[in-house]
């Protein structure tokens, strides 16, 4: 905690954006608004970190310019449940899963189904917690999330929240149980296993070509496979493959993110630089 407090410090003194830190049951996170504090905003984006990161991936992402024009916007950055040690250092994990040869992406032995619904529980306690400061409004609420926060913010939308957030944004995520089960589902199964499907929800899937984790082809037909059992064919409003990109993020992603944000469903004419890799 003192380190995040000391990063926020470091940042603060450079930016003319807002940095707080704060936890919300028992989950501990660092958000940035855009201005001086008690600035007005009303868009919130909650952002996921991949599996064994932390809150803190995005905020040096900030800090190198590419999550940027913040204003009228909050983005808040929370440490997954699960806290694991790795030769890196600590990091934080939004579920375990189990590496078994039988069981694959689609398969529910393949996941520790209690840490999935655990962090759920939590996530929808910080997602209220949000929705509760931009008058109760859920449409001013994003979700994005790259890697295990892409798995896990795609649950949060179909199988946890009972409303359509402003927007689901998934960075290279392939979508957890219980929405593999919905692949050629019929739709009244489909929906059996569903909290909310509603055509008015926005998603924006974004993936690298060369994902060696989850298959770009078979990540993305999984999407349509699956909104198309809940009879939501169109809310996939942006869809876009690095062909040069691995299981990563690049500097076009984040930049058409923030025009998703600004309620354009398609790609305009933003500059692909599609070298700038991470």
């Amino acid at each position: 905690m003192v380190s995040m407090l000391l990063f926020c410090m470091l940042i603060s003194m450079v930016s003319a954006d807002t940095w707080d830190n704060y936890s919300v049951d028992g989950m501990d996170v660092i958000s940035i608004t855009g201005g001086d504090k008690g600035a007005a905003y009303d868009k919130v984006v909650i952002m996921l970190h991949g599996g064994g990161g932390s809150s803190q991936d995005w905020a040096y992402l900030y800090k190198d310019g590419h999550i940027k024009d913040l204003k009228g916007k909050k983005y808040v950055f929370p440490n997954a449940p699960f806290e694991v040690s790795s030769a890196k250092g600590k990091g934080y994990l939004w579920y375990y899963d189990y590496k078994r040869p039988d069981c694959g992406l689609d398969d529910d032995c393949a996941y520790n189904l209690t840490s999935i619904h655990y962090s759920g529980s939590k996530l929808a306690s910080l997602i209220e917690h949000e929705r509760g400061l931009v008058g109760g409004n859920g449409k001013k609420v994003y979700l994005a999330g790259f890697s295990q926060g892409g798995q896990t913010t795609a649950y949060m939308q179909i199988a946890k929240l009972d409303f359509a957030l402003g927007g689901v944004i998934i960075f290279d995520g392939y979508p957890l149980p219980p929405l593999p089960d919905m692949k050629g589902a019929q739709p009244a199964a489909a929906k059996k296993n569903a909290t909310y499907y509603g055509d008015d929800m926005r998603w924006m899937l974004y993936w690298g070509g060369l994902d060696p984790i989850f298959p770009s082809n078979f990540s993305l037909n999984g999407y349509h496979e699956i909104f198309h059992a809940l009879e939501v064919d169109d809310v996939i409003k942006i869809e876009h493959v690095n062909p040069s990109m691995g299981h990563s993020l690049d500097f076009y992603e984040f930049e058409l993110m923030r025009t998703f944000i600004d309620g354009k469903d398609y790609e305009d004419s933003i500059s692909k630089k599609k070298n700038e890799i991470y």
